[in-house]
């Protein structure tokens, strides 16, 4: 990109960044997108980070404020093309940034490199067009086909790696969107009745950002996520998408995904491939199988997406709920067991029944309440001193192994009541 001539009024961001305390026009690719706020006053406001050929190492924050939300950028794509005019430069902590003030600042919005026009899909209102933007714009676009931001992956955890309360950077594939986003860590193929490797995380965005976070999500594209809140929930991990989450696209060759991509195509030819990261080396040894035919472990995913109806598995899960969950109500009237676990593993969670001679096998018989309390709490990682509960202690459910097989309910719709059971499976101890 070469800003001479009647260009002469946008500076290179090398130069913007010299600048400080002065006002400075430039333009940039937008790496992230932070959600708007509400300032501590009356105005709006939001966070972006910009970068051009200039300044590809970290790029450059711009605080952008209005008198409202309606009148930040609305950014259709991380990617697209931002042209600022009269911004100051600041700096804070020795880093650079450029603040937009809404009395005298301007922007204008464009597509990226697939753009195919020059016309602004949103200017603010001091901004007016330019017939010299057209050759900015087009030079930008061209610097665009072969750019490629770098960075460090240890920024980067993999889900096997997070801690609850903790705020970390993924990079993930969009999986879906619908009451929740769901991202993938690692490499997720996503499509009906596949083989699915690698780890589910489910995302909540936070009240009051949802319009501005959703039409960024773009189904199976890679992103990269910055300062992701991650918690656990009745011992199932979710993310949630904060004020203070920053979210960016990055091509198939990215250097991080070209990683992930091997790391997946390496986890494919180990005999355990479907064994989440979580149980490595090795599972608990709550349960013991006595399941006699031979077989790999499979993903929950696989088991709900398998192309029978009726088919045996050996799975590797948490058990997080049990209903009913006091253990005196275990049995029914006429003694025999009747009870629905809730199963999950890093692809999915599924409800597994227990029923009569597979809760014998489970649970060795018909013990004592306690005893079946002690089993069940070991189970679903109910932490304990000595033999008692601690109470409102959070649960930390082990990875254990279990058969899982599925039936059918209905004979007119075998499909839509297709559920699931636990056999072969026994509690230690």
């Amino acid at each position: 990109m070469d800003y001479n001539g009647e260009d002469y009024r946008f500076l290179k961001i090398k130069d913007a960044i010299l600048s400080i305390n002065q006002k400075v026009s430039f333009v940039g690719v937008i790496l992230e997108v932070g959600s708007p706020k509400q300032s501590k006053g009356t105005d709006s406001f939001c966070t972006i980070k910009v970068t051009d050929e200039s300044h590809t190492k970290d790029g450059i924050s711009v605080n952008i404020f209005a008198e409202s939300m309606e009148k930040l950028p609305y950014i259709v794509s991380v990617g697209d093309i931002i042209l600022l005019s009269h911004v100051v430069m600041k700096a804070h902590n020795k880093q650079a940034y450029a603040l937009f003030n809404k009395k005298f600042s301007s922007f204008a919005l464009y597509d990226g490199k697939g753009g195919e026009d020059f016309l602004p899909y949103q200017v603010s209102s001091r901004f007016f067009v330019r017939d010299q933007d057209k050759r900015i714009i087009a030079a930008v676009r061209k610097w665009l086909l072969n750019f490629q931001f770098k960075e460090d992956s240890k920024k980067f955890l993999l889900l096997r790696e997070i801690k609850d309360g903790q705020r970390i950077n993924m990079a993930c594939k969009l999986l879906k969107v619908s009451g929740w986003p769901l991202f993938g860590m690692e490499l997720m193929l996503h499509q009906p009745r596949s083989v699915r490797i690698g780890s589910i995380l489910r995302v909540i965005i936070d009240k009051g950002i949802e319009k501005h976070i959703l039409h960024l999500l773009k189904i199976g594209k890679w992103v990269k996520l910055q300062n992701v809140l991650c918690q656990v929930d009745a011992g199932l991990w979710f993310g949630v998408l904060t004020h203070f989450t920053r979210l960016r696209y990055v091509p198939t060759n990215d250097n991080l995904i070209v990683e992930r991509q091997r790391s997946y195509d390496e986890r494919l030819s180990w005999e355990h491939s479907r064994m989440p990261y979580w149980c490595f080396p090795w599972t608990s040894e709550v349960t013991d199988i006595d399941y006699s035919e031979d077989g790999p472990f499979v993903t929950l995913k696989d088991v709900l997406t398998h192309s029978q109806v009726t088919a045996k598995f050996k799975c590797v899960v948490r058990v997080v709920a049990a209903l009913p969950w006091r253990s005196e109500d275990f049995c029914s009237p006429l003694g025999h067991y009747r009870i629905r676990l809730t199963l999950e593993d890093p692809t999915a969670r599924i409800h597994a029944f227990v029923y009569a001679e597979d809760g014998e096998k489970l649970f060795g018989g018909y013990p004592f309440v306690d005893v079946l309390k002690r089993k069940i709490n070991k189970l679903l990682g109910v932490a304990v001193s000595d033999g008692q509960e601690i109470k409102d202690a959070p649960r930390n459910p082990p990875w254990v192994q279990c058969c899982l097989k599925s039936y059918y309910i209905d004979r007119n719709d075998i499909w839509g009541s297709r559920q699931y059971r636990i056999f072969d499976t026994k509690i230690s101890g």
